[in-house]
């Protein structure tokens, strides 16, 4: 039995004033099929029972747990590719090099189950290992339970063939069960904590980097430029914005830049002045990873051999590199021409 009128209608105000996005039109299918389950589990005989529940009780735990029903959470590792490459290719070099050795955090807004901020963990230990623990990643999502998953780090064999390669399948995950589990260097990457972002952001830090895809398309206008208002609080200046590939800031938003690299667009917090576009360049090796000291006098051999790996560098051997070359071996002397 589909969900009347005046249910879909008292339903979709509730989810707007709770969680700001808006239901479309149609969707009473949506609700039937979301709220079933709850209503089985409150003992009521129908969702139309459980709505007027909610009308009449409106118990906060059974509200939270309706709104976190109806929220969407797509996602998959490493979704739509470009924007990963963008943050690899021209984000993480521009930041890392604008500020050499300074701590780097980035957002991942709605995260769902974790895939997304999962990736760049994997994106950052996989291709820019010396830089990787300067970075912390903080993701976000209004669901309780997503988030539980998200914790775990744990992923069935339908989601790990979505978006991964077999390489990183083998390198970053280890069986557990009939599921797949994040090995503790990745897990150990991301920090996960409920969040409304429909609310105000309190114990919020300033972020270099958010991504905020897939998310603003469930708003209407006034909804988009709230929402955009608070994390805007929350962004460094010149801090990068990443967005769906659907979505844009056209109409919405006049306080960003918008950037086109690596065949995808994204945002920086500012104007176009005081924003030059980051730049591709190699990026300077941290300076505990190699020694800067002059040879000592008599001592032919050059400068000694650091005793340890820097820390970055030790925390990454567990992952077994096949390609992997000591940073602490002697350097070879060039070849003469």
């Amino acid at each position: 039995m589909t969900v009347s009128t005046a249910d879909f209608e008292f339903v979709r105000r509730l989810a707007q004033s709770v969680a700001g996005f808006l239901l479309e039109e149609g969707k009473e299918y949506l609700v039937e099929t979301r709220l079933g389950p709850i209503a089985k589990a409150e003992g009521c005989s129908s969702v139309a029972e459980l709505i007027g529940r909610l009308r009449w009780q409106n118990p906060p735990a059974l509200v939270e747990r309706v709104v976190e029903a109806l929220t969407t959470n797509e996602t998959l590792f490493f979704r739509d590719a470009r924007p990963f490459e963008h943050l690899k290719r021209d984000i993480f070099p521009s930041l890392f090099s604008r500020n050499p050795g300074q701590p780097v955090r980035v957002w991942s807004a709605a995260c769902s189950t974790g895939q997304e901020p999962y990736s760049i963990a994997m994106l950052l230990v996989e291709h820019l290992p010396l830089h990787a623990s300067l970075v912390s990643i903080f993701a976000t999502d209004l669901s309780h339970e997503v988030l539980e998953r998200a914790r775990a780090g744990r992923f069935y064999e339908s989601e790990m063939q979505r978006g991964l390669s077999s390489e990183q399948r083998r390198r970053f995950f280890e069986p557990v069960g009939t599921e797949s589990r994040l090995v503790p260097r990745i897990r150990e990457m991301v920090e996960f904590r409920q969040l409304n972002l429909s609310t105000p952001l309190q114990n919020v830090p300033l972020f270099d980097v958010v991504f905020l895809r897939n998310v603003l398309i469930y708003f209407d206008l006034p909804g988009k430029r709230s929402v955009l208002n608070r994390i805007k609080n929350v962004m460094k200046p010149g801090a990068f914005l990443l967005l769906g590939s659907s979505e844009t800031l056209l109409g919405i938003d006049d306080d960003f830049t918008a950037l086109r690299d690596s065949g995808t667009t994204s945002y920086r917090l500012g104007s176009a002045a005081s924003n030059p576009p980051p730049q591709p360049a190699p990026m300077p090796v941290p300076k505990a990873a190699t020694s800067t000291k002059p040879p000592q006098l008599g001592n032919p051999a050059g400068p000694r051999k650091p005793k340890s790996l820097p820390p970055q560098v030790a925390r990454l051997k567990d992952l077994q590199w096949p390609e992997w070359k000591r940073l602490d071996d002697p350097a070879k002397p060039p070849k003469k021409p």
